[in-house]
C-alpha cells in the first residue's frame, strides 16, 4: 500500500513538472499592417489582441531606430488575462521623425516565460 501511495505522489509530481505551459502567447494584430505608411507627426493606432492558453504576464511595444524605446503596455486592468485587447494603444510620431522604414515590435510573455514577438514593417514619410 505504501508503494502505491508513493508511486501516486511521484506520478503527480512528474505531471506537475512536465505538464506546464509550453505555449507562447499569440498575437492577432489587425492594424497597422506591414507596409503601411505614416506621416511624421502623426499617430499610429494599434488594434488587435494577444492571447495565451494560460495567462499573458506582460506586453511591450517598441519602434526600432530609436523612435520608441521598449515600453510596457499596461494590462493590469484586463478582465481576462488569456485574451488581452490591445486596441487603444498607439504611437505618436514626432514631427522630426526621419523618413524611412521602421519596425513596430510587440513582445508578449506568459507566466511561464514563453514569449513571442510580432514585428510590423512600416514606412514613415
Amino acid at each position: 500500500m505504501k508503494n502505491l501511495i508513493l508511486l501516486s505522489i511521484l506520478s503527480l509530481c512528474l505531471c506537475l513538472v512536465s505538464c506546464g505551459d509550453e505555449n507562447a502567447p499569440v498575437f492577432n494584430i489587425t492594424t497597422p499592417s506591414s507596409g503601411d505608411t505614416f506621416l511624421a507627426g502623426g499617430n499610429i493606432s494599434i488594434a488587435g489582441s494577444v492571447t495565451d492558453d494560460v495567462e499573458v504576464a506582460s506586453v511591450t511595444l517598441a519602434v526600432d531606430g530609436g523612435i520608441l524605446p521598449v515600453q510596457a503596455i499596461d494590462i493590469s486592468t484586463a478582465p481576462d488575462k488569456t485574451n488581452i485587447n490591445l486596441t487603444g494603444n498607439g504611437i505618436t510620431l514626432n514631427d522630426a521623425t526621419a523618413a524611412g522604414d521602421y519596425n513596430i515590435i510587440l513582445t508578449a510573455t506568459d507566466n511561464e516565460g514563453n514569449s513571442t514577438t510580432e514585428s510590423i514593417s512600416i514606412t514613415i514619410e
